[in-house]
């Protein structure tokens, strides 16, 4: 690859970390060859006065260049980049933006600012890696690069000596592969090089029954059908699987769906697009603020003491405790006594439990102001924590936008960036679900490339660029709206007037059973016999229905108490409720019935029939008529209204008392209780605020002294490697060498030096004057302070007691050019000196 003008199409790959980091970087580009074409931008948490020895330490691992970064330096392959201390990081149109760390907006997160510009400017082509590391910074960074198509990867938590990053980032559900960092190279590198990762578009010409098989996979283990979506940004993504999956096509990706249980539920995950942030859209937030919610306000009349707004796919809640902050603060300010009620939804289970928990990562103090964040959450050690006045008004809830039924009396509707996924028909049904719900003149609010599409009459645009709309109050019922995949199974079930249970049943042959036995039933011994569920549904009906049965006028409803014959509607939900209560038997009761012959007796038997093969509870109740009511058996009671009522008062006001009596109890433990925990809430509160802001100041230090702390440990080992090669160097040389330093102490000498000078160990630090030596004929201490001195280096001829003849050599001991610091002093006899040249020659 051209390292001079890297392609745009390349990979560039973001690692982020922190504490412990060092050691997971080294691992990381050991295992990572050098010849990729990959670029790589290593972003760590370092100490503004800390000169990183990062570029040294990492030449040492790989043979790929290492450059720390420069204003305006363009990204190239093969190349490593490293980000500067006391700055922010950013890239933008290939090339890098350095900024100044602002400490006052709240704690650095240089890993999300740099990954969230990552994935705007190359999309698809951006691939994220959080290694080890404290707090959560890294977080949304994945998650920008997520939505953008890009690959995520978290360090696995085990092999992180700091598994806080990790942790957080797969708390988020925006990792697609968790990983030792030995594992990474290989995986990054077969998912660049499979071949729909070379592709500059999405794939052409796939199959429709290829995926509407997956579809039906997802259907079966979700109930919800992704066909109406729009096929582009589904295929994308699943596209996206079969890369990381390492699968050779959509057929092939089908049958690993089959194999993998758990990619169900990633791929389901995956199409459910939950990209959100807090406050996402200035614009918008700034107009709502400003504008249209305060005149929401100023609209409700006075005898109105609650203002209802409904935040649709609202994910993992950021939109709706945005929503929620911008309302309380305007009913504040309006001095009206309004209650707020905030119904916030998805369709995803588990992104409205991480909603409802209120729990963020600390990178969300970009995107909220500080006055704000201040008052609406608490900051602890895993990030940031709602208040209970920002959680109480919210009720977070699983829906089908499309399916359930909608929320009513509405002021206020916020559904932005979901109808861009939907086709026509789902756009269209949402509108008319959204004109439902709201209340004449009620506010809608979409996203940017969003419109309100063929539903122009239910809505009258705002007057800004804005997508606001209000409704115009006309009540319209909602389309039924078809899948675009309906198996003719399914299709013949409905027909027949099956209920949900059923028609998604994979095992038919036990109501099939049922069906059949009730058919042979009525043609023999009863009049009229039907199968329900116990919503009181009709699964099947044998016998003379025109007789027992009747259609309500109005809307149609599946409901048999309001289709069977009056005198039989509450005999017939008295017994289902005695059968509900003791769960077996049947119960059979004589009631009379006013028919055009007269009055006449018909026996009701009702049975619940317990489920089998993937079908629920169902109930079951033959009608026959008594010819001769007065040989009647005495056995089976005729139906008294009256007694039942009573009955069933009676039933209901016992109960009332127990549950009376149980909560007067509760509540005057709680009462208790409560007085007690708030006193000590109170205590803890005030000491949760100072230690809040001390822990914030220590995590940071704590972070980069770590950094720093692994830098120096990788300088102290290569000081050891130097330093043991200095004295295998010295001992081999047979060389007397003693070091003092600028007060003449001992500070260091070789083995060679003992017997001349009767040095030991314990000397270390003694003056060199105190010690008595072997040599003759010289005033060695003279030599040595005219060294120290003058900073000369003096040659010397010496003989000792033994009568051996030793050159010595005095010289001052250089630290830096021009500056010293005491006297090295060695001594090499003459014949080891004759040798060494002898040798030489």
């Amino acid at each position: 690859m051209n390292k001079t003008n890297m392609e745009r199409e390349s990979h560039i790959v973001c690692i982020g970390a922190s504490a412990g980091g060092l050691e997971a970087i080294e691992r990381f580009f050991k295992s990572m060859p050098s010849d990729t074409g990959l670029a790589f931008v290593v972003v760590q948490h370092l100490s503004p006065d800390h000169k990183s020895m990062m570029v040294d330490i990492l030449s040492k691992w790989t043979d790929m260049e290492v450059h720390q970064i420069r204003e305006g330096m363009k990204v190239q392959g093969d190349t490593i980049f490293l980000i500067p201390p006391s700055k922010s990081l950013k890239l933008f149109n290939g090339k890098f933006v350095l900024a100044e760390k602002q400490p006052q907006k709240g704690l650095s997160l240089p890993i999300d600012i740099f990954m969230t510009s990552l994935a705007e400017d190359v999309g698809p082509k951006a691939i994220g890696v959080v290694l080890s590391g404290t707090g959560s910074d890294g977080t949304n960074g994945l998650r920008a690069i997520k939505d953008q198509l890009g690959l995520t990867i978290a360090q696995d938590e085990y092999s992180a000596a700091f598994d806080g990053m990790p942790r957080s980032a797969m708390a988020s559900g925006a990792v697609d592969l968790v990983l030792t960092p030995e594992m990474m190279p290989e995986k990054i590198l077969s998912y660049i090089q499979h071949p729909l990762g070379q592709q500059r578009t999405i794939a052409t010409g796939v199959p429709q029954t290829s995926l509407s098989r997956i579809f039906s996979v997802i259907r079966e283990n979700h109930k919800v059908d992704f066909s109406l979506y729009k096929p582009t940004t589904v295929l994308r993504r699943i596209e996206r699987r079969i890369q990381i999956c390492q699968c050779e096509n959509v057929d092939a990706y089908y049958r690993y769906l089959l194999d993998h249980k758990s990619e169900t539920e990633l791929l389901y995950n995956e199409l459910l697009i939950g990209v959100t942030s807090f406050f996402r859209d200035e614009d918008v937030f700034k107009s709502l603020r400003n504008k249209v919610i305060p005149e929401i306000i100023e609209r409700l009349p006075e005898s109105q003491s609650e203002i209802r707004i409904w935040c649709a796919a609202c994910s993992s809640g950021e939109e709706a405790y945005s929503l929620t902050i911008l309302f309380l603060e305007a009913i504040k300010d309006s001095g009206r006594d309004l209650r707020l009620k905030v119904f916030a939804t998805d369709i995803d289970q588990k992104a409205v439990v991480r909603a409802s928990q209120g729990e963020y990562p600390e990178g969300i103090s970009q995107d909220v102001p500080e006055a704000l964040l201040s008052k609406y959450f608490h900051h602890d050690e895993k990030g940031y924590k709602v208040s209970g006045a920002l959680r109480e008004p919210i009720v977070f809830a699983q829906h089908n936008l499309i399916k359930d039924p909608p929320f009513t009396n509405i002021d206020f509707v916020s559904c932005r960036n979901l109808l861009i996924y939907f086709l026509a028909p789902l756009q269209k049904r949402a509108m008319q679900t959204f004109n439902f719900s709201l209340v004449t003149g009620g506010t809608l609010l979409l996203g940017n490339s969003e419109s309100i599409g063929e539903e122009i009459d239910l809505f009258e645009p705002g007057k800004n660029s804005l997508k606001i709309f209000q409704s115009r109050g006309i009540r319209r019922l909602a389309e039924p709206i078809l899948s675009m995949q309906k198996s003719d199974e399914g299709s013949r079930l409905a027909d027949r007037g099956h209920y949900a249970a059923l028609t998604d049943s994979h095992d038919l042959s036990y109501s099939r059973m049922l069906e059949k036995y009730l058919d042979a039933v009525t043609s023999s011994f009863v009049d009229f016999a039907v199968l329900f569920n116990p919503s009181l549904e009709i699964i099947h009906t044998s016998g003379d229905t025109g007789v027992f049965l009747r259609y309500p006028s109005g809307r149609a409803k599946n409901d048999l108490a309001k289709m069977i014959h009056k005198s039989l509607s509450i005999p017939l939900t008295t017994s289902i409720h005695r059968l509900k209560k003791e769960s077996h038997g049947r119960i059979t009761t004589d009631v009379q019935v006013q028919s055009q012959g007269g009055l006449e007796t018909i026996r009701m038997t009702t049975q619940l029939i317990e489920g089998k093969g993937g079908v629920g509870q169902i109930f079951c109740m033959w009608l026959q008529r008594q010819e001769n009511p007065e040989h009647a058996d005495t056995e089976i009671a005729a139906y008294d209204p009256n007694h039942a009522m009573l009955q069933r008062i009676a039933d209901l006001e016992q109960s009332l008392m127990l549950n009376q009596e149980t909560l007067q109890a509760t509540v005057e433990e709680l009462e208790t209780s409560n007085e007690e925990l708030q006193a000590t809430n109170e205590e803890l509160l005030a000491s949760n605020e100072e230690l809040q802001s001390t822990n914030e100041e220590l995590q940071s230090v704590n972070e980069e002294l770590f950094t720093v702390n692994a830098e120096y440990q990788e300088k102290i080992q290569d000081l050891t490697e130097s330093n043991n090669d200095l004295d295998n160097f010295i001992h081999s040389m047979d060389v007397a060498v003693i070091y003092l330093d600028e007060h003449l102490d001992i500070r260091r000498f070789t083995d060679q030096a003992r017997q001349m000078f009767n040095i030991r160990d314990s000397d270390i630090d003694r003056p060199f004057s105190e010690l008595a030596n072997k040599l003759r004929n010289i005033d060695i201490m003279s030599v040595i302070n005219e060294s120290n001195q003058y900073h000369r280096t003096t040659k010397v001829n010496v003989g000792c007691e033994e009568g051996n003849q030793y050159l010595l050599k005095v010289s001052p001991y250089n630290i830096a050019p021009g500056i010293y610091s005491g006297v090295v002093i060695s001594m090499m006899s003459k014949s080891s000196l004759l040798g060494f040249e002898v040798l030489c020659a």
